[in-house]
């Protein structure tokens, strides 16, 4: 008997030395039931919560007031913060720190589970009548899930409806504005090892917001999610140097909410990826399979802008679909000075032609290294404005077709303008190029007998696994000529769906 106690012992004091075990908290936001916790008829209440590594905690029922993470996880522990089925956190106003403040904290996961909303129901232009009770009557800076400081790394935030953050009225120039206001998910001054994915955002100044601290910070990726009505929808920059990230397989709708007029507080932007200094730097990233529709609205920037100092850009398997913009913004790509090595490729691009201004790519910088290869541009009233003194490594392979300002217009390149195929091609760029119609079908792949396919480059080379398959993630030919395009001809799968299992608030 005393051996069998001293063997119990010994494992237990084994099973010490390893670490505690992981414990499930359910919490709401008084005392429930038994108040031990158990599930979510047992909640205990919020304002007792001990936050330890490797627990997950179960937010149940209606959330009324903001939510700290009080403690860090570990490397294989981290701390999870886990909606249950009906959950929310719902305030008139958001507080500025966050509906949920993760506070500096590390390997942290927020996992709405499919189902958990965190929203504002009253902050936006007062008098709106699109709050979810009904009349904006708060105007009060908010936030979403919130982190701020060098201690937010090793984050992921995930499978989160977050909505109504500040309803904004078209027209007016109310709003607390960004990159610096309200914001549905806001990572600031942030390390390395931060996952944003699969979360439906609405109504915010900033959608996604994820700026990096000083010093060097790599492993930032932005994927899976669904933005709408967002000044900023997906906003990357650093204070240091960001080097590696991937924005991947989001779907961008509208900011026509965001146009205010003559006043022109705001520039909207789908993805912009930005430096506030020419000190700093963010490189190596990988922007593909995005799905960029709706309308940007007045003084909208793009649908993708780099600004300076964004060097090694891949920007690949997108579909701009520029059919619903209703007033010519800067391109549907717009890069800024510095904004080196960038390359453009199989990218679909189409317009309704009846922009007179509008153009598929601009810049009107110094930039240098430019490659630009195997798209689609369809329906601009100018294939691309390289204006200002860009360097060009690479143009070629490209399809245009339905270019309304051929003939006037047609191409700029330094301070050289081209009004003919013919001129464009006498330069000696796109010379594989062509101009037809590309055979489009609803979803914008390709369809038999288009002149896409067969026309692009092979570019294996290149080594970007991401780009070896299309849009669809069909397989591209590892040898042999590619179809230009977001899609090779032939792939199974047609406009990317949005995240499911989400759900919405929006009145």
């Amino acid at each position: 008997m005393k051996v069998i106690r001293l063997l119990v012992m010994g494992l237990v004091l084994l099973a010490g030395s390893l670490g505690v075990a992981q414990s499930d908290i359910y919490f709401a936001q008084s005392a429930q039931g038994n108040n031990n916790g158990a599930d979510c008829n047992d909640a205990i209440a919020m304002s007792s919560l001990a936050w330890a590594a490797g627990n997950t905690y179960h937010v149940c029922g209606t959330i009324s007031s903001g939510l700290t993470v009080g403690a860090s996880g570990t490397s294989g522990s981290p701390i999870t913060v886990l909606f249950e089925a009906g959950a929310m956190i719902s305030m008139p106003a958001l507080p500025t720190t966050g509906a949920i403040n993760v506070n500096g904290q590390s390997y942290v996961t927020i996992d709405g589970g499919g189902n958990g909303v965190i929203q504002g129901t009253a902050n936006g232009t007062p008098g709106d009548p699109n709050c979810i009770n009904g009349s904006c009557s708060s105007q009060t800076l908010s936030q979403g899930v919130y982190c701020s400081g060098s201690g937010c790394h090793d984050l992921e935030i995930r499978n989160l409806t977050v909505s109504n953050i500040y309803v904004h009225t078209t027209g007016n120039s109310d709003g607390t504005g960004a990159p610096n206001g309200d914001g549905g998910i806001t990572i600031s001054g942030a390390g390395n090892n931060i996952s944003i994915h699969n979360n439906y955002v609405n109504n915010a100044a900033a959608c996604i917001s994820a700026n990096t601290a000083s010093g060097t910070v790599s492993n930032l990726n932005i994927y899976s999610n669904k933005t709408d009505q967002c000044n900023w929808h997906i906003q990357v920059g650093s204070a240091g140097t960001l080097n590696g990230y991937t924005i991947h397989d989001n779907e961008i709708i509208n900011s026509t909410r965001w146009y205010d007029g003559t006043v022109d507080r705001f520039h909207h932007d789908g993805i912009f990826v930005y430096v506030g200094s020419t000190a700093y730097l963010v490189t190596s990233g990988q922007i593909y399979n995005n799905w960029w529709h709706g309308d940007m609205g007045g003084n909208a920037t793009s649908k993708l802008y780099l600004s300076d100092n964004i060097t090694y850009t891949y920007i690949f398997d997108n579909v701009f679909d520029d059919t619903s913009q209703t007033v010519n913004h800067n391109g549907v790509i717009y890069f800024g000075y510095g904004a080196d090595h960038t390359y453009i490729l199989n990218n679909t691009f189409v317009g309704t032609g009846s922009l007179s201004g509008e153009s598929a790519i601009t810049t009107v910088s110094t930039a240098s290294n430019i490659t630009i290869q195997n798209n689609i541009i369809s329906g601009f009233a100018s294939g691309n404005s390289l204006a200002g003194s860009p360097t060009i490594t690479t143009y070629d392979n490209d399809l245009y077709y339905n270019i309304t300002g051929l003939g006037a217009n047609w191409f700029t390149l330094g301070s050289n303008t081209y009004n003919s195929w013919a001129a464009w091609q006498g330069t000696g760029y796109d010379a594989h190029g062509q101009y037809a119609n590309p055979l489009l079908d609803a979803s914008y792949q390709i369809q038999s007998g288009s002149p896409a396919i067969g026309l692009a480059a092979n570019l294996t080379s290149l080594g970007i696994t991401a780009l070896d398959s299309d849009k669809a993630g069909a397989a591209r030919p590892s040898s042999g000529a590619w179809d230009a395009g977001a899609y090779q001809f032939g792939s199974a799968a047609g406009k990317p769906a949005p995240p499911t299992g989400l759900t919405a608030t929006v009145k």
